[in-house]
C-alpha cells in the first residue's frame, strides 16, 4: 500500500529519484516548505537532491580509497555534483548569506557570512 501511494505521487515526473536522492528531496521540501513553491521547484529540487546523493556516494567510495588515481572519476563527478549544490543552493537560499538575499532587504549587498567565506 504504501509503494503505491509513493509510485502515485512520482506519477508523470520528469526525473527519477534513487531511494536516496528522494530521502534528501523529502528533507529539502521540509527545510523549505513556506519558503518557495514547491510544485514550481520539484525539477530543481529534485536535481539539486540528486547532486547532494551523488556527493555522498563519492565521498563513500573515496574514503575507502588509499589510491586516488583509480578514483579520477569518482573526484569528476563529485566535483560536478559540489558545483551543482552550490549553484542551486543559493537559488534557494540554503546558506544564511543567501536566505538574507531572497528576503529582499535593501541593504544586502554586503553581508558578512563568517561561514561561507572558509569554503
Amino acid at each position: 500500500m504504501r509503494n503505491k501511494k509513493k509510485n502515485e505521487q512520482r506519477k508523470g515526473f520528469l526525473i527519477k529519484r534513487t531511494n536516496e536522492a528522494e530521502v534528501i528531496y523529502l528533507e529539502l521540501v521540509k527545510e523549505l516548505e513556506g519558503v518557495i513553491d514547491i510544485g514550481k521547484d520539484r525539477v530543481t529540487l529534485t536535481l539539486l537532491a540528486q547532486a547532494i546523493n551523488m556527493v555522498n556516494a563519492c565521498d563513500e567510495i573515496l574514503n575507502k580509497t588509499t589510491d586516488l588515481k583509480s578514483c579520477t572519476i569518482e573526484i569528476a563527478l563529485r566535483r560536478e555534483a559540489a558545483r551543482t549544490i552550490i549553484q542551486l543552493a543559493n537559488r534557494f537560499g540554503l546558506s544564511p548569506k543567501d536566505r538574507k538575499l531572497l528576503e529582499g532587504d535593501g541593504n544586502n549587498n554586503f553581508i558578512n557570512d563568517e561561514a561561507g567565506d572558509d569554503l
